[in-house]
């Protein structure tokens, strides 16, 4: 390596070193914002997805066999953490965001097809 890639090497590590230590400098209070996550911590243990279906099938007086094309997934919406359950009965499309930490129906949703 000659002189000149050599200390623009240098250079741009310098100055990406200087701009990390801006970037996590906190001059005050400066329109911070919380971030949330989806992850569990201490103080939140999430349900299992067997017991958001178990929530879902109360809701809906089917039973397990009668869902097809189930579909569960965790998610963050309304600003919390849900588990996103999608099936199929008799013709109709079903959709349910059940929250992970109490187990309330957070959102519902029927269609016919």
């Amino acid at each position: 390596m000659n002189k000149k890639t050599m200390f623009s090497i240098i250079t741009i590590v310098l100055l990406g070193g200087i701009l990390l230590v801006l970037c996590i400098k906190d001059p005050g209070n400066t329109n911070k914002k919380t971030v949330k996550h989806s992850y569990p911590d201490k103080k939140n243990t999430f349900i299992s997805s067997n017991d958001a279906i178990d929530v879902v099938l109360e809701h809906t007086y089917l039973s397990y066999e009668d869902l097809n094309d189930l579909d569960i997934e965790f998610d963050y919406k309304y600003k919390k953490n849900v588990y996103e359950i999608d099936f199929n009965y008799d013709n109709c499309k079903y959709e349910y965001y059940i929250d992970a930490i109490n187990g309330e129906i957070i959102y519902s949703f029927k269609e016919f097809d």
